[in-house]
């Protein structure tokens, strides 16, 4: 069952910044923006020798989640490392699938490869999230990457360990996290 705060559509009143600005929360914004960077910084030495740029990103994406929203359910690691990792495993199922027989029966255009791997691993991701109750958003970015890059120990440990890292960092610092949207 979803979380139905989540649901619910607020009016939106147009403001230029967060009300919550004015209730003295400037600490958290600016705190929890440089944890977000700061991990994200970490996720780009481990990922970017490696090449793996759409996964970087698709973990960046999760820092947003779990530092700016860290009371909310999208950001609990089930949600978190478990959708990287079934993304990791749907993308490049749908990579070896699409480039191993698919690809090889049929020759066409690598670009046309690439977008049909891309939009497979995507709505192959989206099922298997959903039908897991791991849905994470930014996960399907992990999907795309691992579905047009060949798959390899070293991007596994990193998306493992790169949405590990985001859990493990949201729970020490639990207690003082506020959320900011």
């Amino acid at each position: 069952m979803s979380d139905n705060s989540e649901q619910r559509q607020k009016p939106h009143n147009w403001h230029a910044f967060d009300p919550k600005l004015k209730k003295g929360m400037w600490g958290h914004y600016i705190a929890q923006t440089a944890i977000a960077t700061a991990c994200v910084a970490v996720l780009l030495l481990l990922l970017l020798k490696l090449g793996h740029l759409v996964i970087v990103a698709a973990l960046g994406s999760s820092a947003f989640v779990v530092f700016a929203m860290p009371h909310k359910i999208r950001s609990n690691p089930r949600y978190i490392v478990g959708g990287h990792v079934l993304c990791l495993l749907t993308g490049s199922l749908i990579r070896l699938i699409m480039h191993g027989w698919v690809f090889q029966a049929i020759k066409i255009d690598p670009d046309i490869e690439s977008i049909l791997a891309c939009s497979l691993a995507v709505g192959a991701s989206l099922f298997v999230m959903v039908a897991t109750d791991t849905e994470h958003p930014p996960a399907a970015g992990t999907a795309v990457g691992s579905s047009i890059a060949p798959f390899s120990y070293e991007m596994a440990f990193s998306v493992v360990l790169g949405a590990t890292l985001l859990s493990l960092g949201k729970f020490a610092l639990r207690r003082w996290l506020k959320d900011l949207v």
